[in-house]
């Protein structure tokens, strides 16, 4: 079982340079953020592994993984970086990205990492999510995000015979969505709506059988909905590990 990684912009001002700030947060988690007093070379906004606010994964040692953030208006006004750092939050080594997406590794010693996306001369950003997965996993997948449903699809380029239907717990900063190497994964973080479910029988594939997984308590009711407003036009596993 691997894990898809979808973060977001945190509530918490903490991670957010602050000072000067304009910030609107859309009901669907994207955000605008702009800041015309900020110098370059600033951070706007952070996302960390370990801390009060954590949004970010634990990385295994030795492997590679894939991050890319997606919604950014302007990418050559601002550039990412990663941070490495040990056990005492000092910086063993860093990485720039002017694309916002690349493959990182944990270096010998560090224990956790931070995401910092850095200022050259932002005049106003805004910023949708991020996504962060193994490496392997990303060469072999395309993943598509529509916030404004609350669908996660993690296309796999196998042949497959079955899809897996996820729910998952409606957190803000960070989903972590299972998924099986080798099969397609949809899935869902918000309450049914007519337009969720419009999209969810575009995307599952009538010819695979669905394995229904629930993560999160409280989540049993969007089960049953989703499963009778599906069930004319898919066919559903009984053994879908609710």
């Amino acid at each position: 079982m691997e894990t898809v990684t979808l973060f977001f912009w945190a509530r918490e001002f903490d991670n957010t340079y602050n000072y000067g700030m304009e910030l609107t947060m859309h009901p669907d988690r994207s955000v605008f953020f702009a800041n015309l007093l900020m110098p370059p070379g600033e951070v706007l906004h952070h996302w960390d592994s370990r801390g009060e606010t954590i949004s970010l994964p634990l990385l295994q040692p030795d492997r590679l993984y894939h991050f890319s953030l997606h919604g950014i208006t302007a990418p050559d006004q601002m550039y990412t970086q990663v941070v490495f750092l040990n056990d005492a939050d000092q910086t063993i080594d860093h990485q720039e990205f002017p694309d916002h997406a690349g493959d990182i590794k944990l270096p010998d010693q560090a224990t956790n990492y931070r995401v910092q996306l850095m200022n050259i001369h932002q005049q106003g950003t805004d910023f949708r999510y991020g996504i962060l997965l193994p490496a392997d996993l990303a060469a072999n997948s395309s993943i598509s995000v529509t916030l404004e449903t609350g669908i996660i699809w993690v296309r796999t380029t196998e042949v497959a015979t079955g899809q897996d239907l996820v729910l998952v717990a409606n957190r803000f900063a960070a989903l972590s969505i299972p998924v099986d190497a080798g099969q397609p994964t949809v899935a869902v973080f918000a309450a049914p709506t007519d337009a969720q479910i419009e999209e969810l029988t575009k995307t599952l594939q009538p010819s695979l059988p669905i394995r229904l997984r629930v993560y999160g308590s409280g989540l049993n009711q969007w089960a049953d909905q989703l499963r009778t407003r599906l069930s004319s036009c898919f066919l559903f596993q009984t053994n879908g590990g609710q």
